[in-house]
């Protein structure tokens, strides 16, 4: 017999009763937000009509006894779906908490585990089922095979469908027979039928966060791989089933290696498809993860996607050193198919050190090849357990991941927003000219008075304006987040590289300027200041840093604003609208760091745009021209005339 894989604490279980005492039971029902419950439309209706009275226990909860009356029943649109929602007359009780729901479609849960705890009307204090998903059925629908000792029953309808795959609940169960087997309808098909309910929206955590609210789940790893299209989009077979094979092995190794939960091991999506939005799980799991899995393939480096993916998580590492603090590298990469490594993008040639541990094989065909050879079985074992083996040696050296910005608002990160460091879209296939970083900014020698010297350094680039919190000079942290976030290595430098080009007439690559505010005070940097606003190209532009913790800028604010209009009027007005904050002050690291690829971009932009061709100097060719030809050069006689 299979052995049942329930969540130890589930408040949310809800038992349904025809009266206001615990006895008379009709079915199941699973909480999905403070005032709502749902179940089977035919739990809680007789012949299309719904019962009256209807009332909600929660026999899991610190405190069973308590029963809450149902103000609303609103069934869903066909009698296929089979699903209620009951809006509870009042909130639910404290120590009551909301389900954490998934919403995978039916296509993408065969094979995977089930459990689920119900009541029937034999039976008031309940039992557990459990087993496999058997097959996806049409609207919604998934057949659960049973493995368990006791099966499910009638009065099991409604209850939660609890995966212990997703860790949370998927669906609800349904209608069931007289073997103990059932089927069960999706989350997914749930949210379509109840659209104003706001279903993903309302329920945005997880089965941990639910019980420990005062926590974020900080999985081991997050899997980043390319989704693979299906030939025929008809076929209700995973094409990336053999990707979650490895993400669960994967997460097994590593449950056995750690003492971490099982939604702790690690985090894969799947539930965004091939050009649909980020899920708040994802963004989430992302700013959360320890180790950064990113699984090589040549789709994987042509996708926007998967470039997104990796530059939300390097610019993340990328804040988290400007502190100061050394870590080894969380990006763990694994070899799904073999490659070509001279079409693999420069950033991800780095780290390859690893693939030869985990493998001779391993590293000729990458897990998939070894996943569909037969022979290949111990080999897939051995580079499975090795690559767990470096992920939790990598998580457990780092520490745990403290987020920088509030995760509610990482959560709404749109993909779209977001740079690629590789693909189609990527930065890379876009600058054809070095970029230029320079720094205009004094050194600790040519402070104006009462200036803290602790922002600066011997010379200009040892600026570092987000002391204490941030002590990486600016510059070098701006040339990092190019380098591990966009794959461009640009050239560092002081206002002196721009007067060198303008004194040899030399052409202007894509320039952006860090100007310190304080320079406006000096007449040492006047000079400097006039060049930069005399400057015509239009792919010359500034970034001005404006801590907001810094009490001199603050109590100077007004003055070093006009000071700035006066001095760099003109070139502050090019700054592209959407990066205005460039030009007006930039408060935080954070802050810097979403703009600074923004500016890059458009830079790069306007350069391909605006700037004027030098095309190589070659002897001149004379055009070809078209003639008669004429007909004696063929052999024919020519006209005697």
């Amino acid at each position: 017999m299979s052995v049942i894989d329930y969540p130890p604490v589930a408040s949310w279980v809800v038992a349904i009763h025809a009266g206001s005492d615990t006895v008379t039971l009709i079915g199941s029902g699973v909480v999905v937000d403070t005032r709502h419950v749902l179940t089977c439309a035919h739990v809680v209706t007789d012949e299309m009509a719904v019962r009256e009275p209807l009332w909600v226990a929660f026999p899991m909860a610190d405190a069973p006894s308590r029963l809450c009356r149902v103000a609303r029943v609103e069934v869903s649109g066909t009698p296929l779906t089979d699903l209620a929602m009951l809006a509870l007359d009042e909130a639910i009780p404290p120590g009551v908490t909301e389900a954490p729901l998934r919403f995978p479609e039916a296509r993408d849960l065969p094979t995977l585990r089930w459990s689920t705890l119900g009541f029937s009307p034999s039976d008031p204090l309940g039992n557990t089922a459990g087993g496999t998903i058997g097959a996806a059925l049409g609207y919604g629908w998934i057949r659960l095979d049973t493995e368990s000792r006791y099966g499910l029953e009638p009065g099991f309808s409604g209850s939660a469908l609890w995966s212990p795959d997703y860790q949370a609940v998927i669906g609800v169960v349904g209608r069931v027979n007289d073997r103990g087997d059932g089927r069960a309808i999706t989350m997914y098909q749930a949210e379509a039928e109840f659209p104003g309910q706001n279903l993903r929206d309302r329920n945005r955590h997880g089965y941990a966060v639910t019980e420990r609210s005062d926590t974020h789940l900080q999985p081991y790893f997050f899997l980043s791989y390319a989704r693979t299209p299906k030939r025929d989009p008809a076929d209700r077979e995973d094409p990336d089933r053999w990707v979650h094979k490895l993400y669960k092995d994967l997460g097994e190794a590593i449950l056995q290696m750690t003492d971490a939960r099982p939604d702790e091991a690690g985090y894969m999506d799947r539930e965004n498809k091939l050009g649909a939005a980020w899920s708040p799980e994802l963004a989430t799991a992302l700013e959360t993860c320890r180790v950064f899995v990113p699984l090589y393939s040549r789709r994987y480096f042509e996708s926007d996607l998967c470039g997104r993916e990796w530059f939300a998580f390097a610019r993340r590492e990328v804040n988290r050193s400007a502190r100061g603090r050394q870590v080894l590298d969380p990006v763990v990469p694994a070899l799904w198919t073999g490659l070509d490594w001279d079409r693999v993008p420069r950033i991800a040639r780095q780290p390859l050190d690893g693939f030869s541990s985990l493998g001779e094989r391993y590293s000729t065909e990458g897990f998939y090849g070894l996943m569909k050879l037969q022979n290949y079985r111990a080999d897939y074992q051995r580079a499975v357990h090795r690559l767990a083996e470096r992920i939790v040696a990598v998580a457990d050296e780092n520490g745990s991941y403290t987020p920088e910005a509030n995760l509610q608002q990482s959560a709404r990160i749109d993909v779209e927003s977001l740079p690629s460091t590789f693909g189609p879209a990527s930065l890379s296939r876009l600058i054809n000219s070095p970029l230029q970083i320079v720094v205009l900014a004094p050194d600790i020698s040519t402070l104006p008075p009462g200036r803290d010297g602790s922002y600066y350094g011997s010379a200009p680039p040892a600026w570092s304006p987000y002391q204490p919190d941030y002590s990486q000079p600016i510059a070098d942290y701006a040339m990092k987040l190019a380098q591990k976030c966009l794959d461009i290595h640009p050239v560092a430098g002081t206002m002196e590289v721009i007067k060198e080009s303008l004194l040899h007439d030399r052409p202007m690559p894509p320039t952006l300027v860090l100007v310190d505010p304080f320079v406006a005070f000096l007449p040492a940097f006047e000079e400097q200041l006039r060049m930069l606003n005399d400057l015509e190209e239009s792919w010359v532009s500034v970034l001005v840093p404006w801590n907001s913790e810094d009490r001199e800028i603050n109590a100077a604010g007004d003055d070093l604003r006009e000071k700035l209009i006066q001095h760099l009027g003109r070139k502050l007005s090019t700054v592209p609208r959407r990066c205005q904050m460039a030009a007006t002050g930039i408060p935080t690291l954070q802050d810097f760091g979403q703009l600074l690829p923004e500016m890059i971009t458009i830079m790069a932009k306007r350069f391909r745009k605006d700037a004027p061709a030098h095309p190589p100097a070659f002897p001149l060719i004379s055009r070809p021209q078209l003639r008669r030809a004429r007909p004696e050069a063929h052999g024919i006689p020519g006209d005697p005339n």
